[in-house]
């Protein structure tokens, strides 16, 4: 969704609104996003079809009020537990969430959870998270960490290799985020999900993507398309490259790339 079918404002733009509703293709978000920062777009587009949460940790339903959870990979939980202590311990001035099926959790409202929320139109629920591990009824899928410099970033990322966590994928989805999910949430699972549900030919399956984490995704489908403002490795494994996400590239490829007009 960003850098992808969001604008630089983090909204589903009118001209990218107006070219899927016309397409009449049926249309899956796969995102590191949770289902709650995916359901301003996925209302905008009025899309019924099963959507892809965490990475592929969670693949759902969008209800009136909710979801409905179709296939989940949950981070065990004593493994967020491990990750939270540490990070509390080690890097006390990153932002630190958690996330369940439908609530992002927070202990306290810092930089980094206004920034979220300025990307989202979301908020986080504020408890401790020794509250949240008492709940253990209640799976966990993903750990965001947020921090505004750079060589803290560095220092995550070695940390994260050194602990060396079998049951975890860590991803730099921006210069802000570190996102850890299970290590069984893959965008290609989500996939191949959708592909297996619907009874899909590979040759009817299109995907937009701007960031590593799409690769997985780009493997998976006949057509592959990367936005203006991927990076150049992303582009390298394009079939077509459409314009950029702020230029609405959804909606120029929608309407000029020749498989979408059939």
């Amino acid at each position: 969704m960003d850098g992808t079918l969001l604008n630089d404002f983090g909204q589903v733009s009118p001209v990218t609104v107006e070219a899927v509703k016309t397409a009449q293709i049926p249309l899956t978000l796969v995102s590191a996003r949770a289902p709650l920062e995916m359901q301003d777009a996925i209302r905008a587009l009025g899309l019924t079809e099963p959507q892809i949460a965490f990475n592929g940790g969670l693949i759902y339903l969008p209800q009136e009020h909710g979801i409905t959870a179709l296939s989940e990979c949950p981070i065990d939980l004593t493994t967020v537990q491990l990750i939270v202590r540490k990070i509390q311990e080690l890097f006390p001035e990153v932002s630190l969430s958690l996330y369940n099926r439908e609530q992002w959790l927070a202990e306290e409202n810092d930089d980094g959870t206004v920034f979220e929320s300025s990307l989202t139109n979301q908020y986080p629920s504020l408890m401790p998270f020794s509250k949240v591990f008492d709940r253990s009824s209640t799976p966990l899928f993903k750990v965001m960490l947020i921090t505004f410099d750079t060589t803290e970033m560095s220092k995550l990322k070695e940390f994260f290799e050194k602990l060396s966590l079998p049951d975890v994928n860590i991803q730099q989805s921006d210069d802000t985020h570190l996102e850890i999910t299970s290590i069984d949430a893959k965008k290609s699972r989500g996939i191949d999900y959708i592909i297996g549900c619907e009874k899909l030919n590979i040759d009817e399956t299109a995907c937009f993507g701007n960031g590593f984490n799409d690769l997985a995704m780009f493997d998976r489908v006949s057509y592959k398309i990367a936005m203006g403002n991927a990076f150049p490795e992303i582009k390298a494994k394009a079939t077509y490259i459409t314009k950029s996400n702020i230029e609405d590239g959804i909606a120029y490829a929608l309407r000029s790339i020749p498989i979408f007009k059939n």
